[in-house]
């Protein structure tokens, strides 16, 4: 999950790109977790108890979906991105929260999920596997929020040439 608050402080830090990336090295993937416990104490943590103003649901489960929109706040939004493996159930109160707090969801694509081995499930893991995509060397620029406008101005640009433009966390 990666979630951002206030539009202002995105809540993925420069090194936890960086560790994910070594991580990844030698695997099919690599999963950051933390007990749903401690990710929601560090959510209503660092927004001093308002939850965050978008938060991207990644995993399409039960858990992490109510998890996404009760640790959403007030006229938030969460996109769902998760390919869902069951169907997707709310308790009563969750369901409130999306109405109460005029909550705003919305989906996207995000893959091609067929089971298949030619899928991108697939596809993508078996290539960071034996190093024929490594994502690390398509990042070519890393700015803090306070660049972004350069960063963006970069982009509209193209006064150089760019890969992948990264906003991270000072």
């Amino acid at each position: 999950m990666v979630i951002i608050h206030d539009a202002a402080k995105p809540m993925v830090t420069d090194k936890m790109i960086t560790d994910c990336l070594a991580a990844i090295r030698g695997h099919e993937g690599v999963l950051p977790t933390l007990s749903m416990k401690d990710t929601a104490d560090w959510i209503l943590g660092q927004t001093d108890g308002m939850g965050a103003d978008v938060f991207f649901e990644c995993v399409g489960r039960n858990e992490t979906v109510s998890q996404a929109l009760t640790l959403t706040a007030p006229r938030g939004k969460i996109i769902m991105v998760g390919n869902p493996a069951t169907d997707i159930m709310l308790d009563k109160a969750v369901y409130w929260k999306i109405l109460r707090s005029q909550l705003t969801v919305m989906g996207t694509w995000n893959s091609s999920f067929t089971q298949d081995t030619q899928d991108d499930w697939h596809y993508v893991p078996e290539r960071l596997k034996d190093g024929r995509i490594m994502p690390e060397e398509l990042i070519s620029h890393r700015f803090t929020l306070e660049e972004l406008p350069k960063g963006l101005e970069l982009m509209r640009d193209k006064r150089e040439e760019y890969g992948k433009v990264m906003i991270v966390a000072q």
